[in-house]
């Protein structure tokens, strides 16, 4: 079974919950994504989701992973630039909605 892993970072420095769920929900409906295959990670003031997320991917359990923006998973190019070649190494298909950015394995 596809799993797509959406992520999410709430905290005063990012848009509301409610305002990312709104967007990636959308993208996930524009791209008939089944809600059976999402798997949500949100991370708050007081959770670290972002952890259990990665060795997700690491394990291979992860097939696409959404995010709102770059800034919420990633704190520099060089870690944007390296979890795009981990993704393309293991066919996985990246979003991140407010940069419209998409890669699947096939364009990475």
């Amino acid at each position: 079974m596809t799993t797509t892993a959406v992520y999410l970072k709430v905290n005063r420095f990012f848009p509301s919950e409610v305002t990312q769920r709104a967007a990636i929900n959308k993208w996930l409906a524009e791209h008939n994504v089944k809600p059976s295959s999402v798997q949500w990670f949100v991370d708050r003031e007081d959770k670290n989701e972002f952890e259990q997320l990665s060795k997700d991917i690491a394990n291979g359990s992860i097939d696409t992973f959404v995010i709102h923006s770059l800034e919420q998973a990633f704190a520099s190019i060089s870690s944007i630039t390296a979890a795009i070649d981990e993704f393309s190494k293991k066919n996985m298909t990246f979003v991140s909605i407010s940069q419209g950015i998409y890669f699947d394995h096939e364009s990475i």
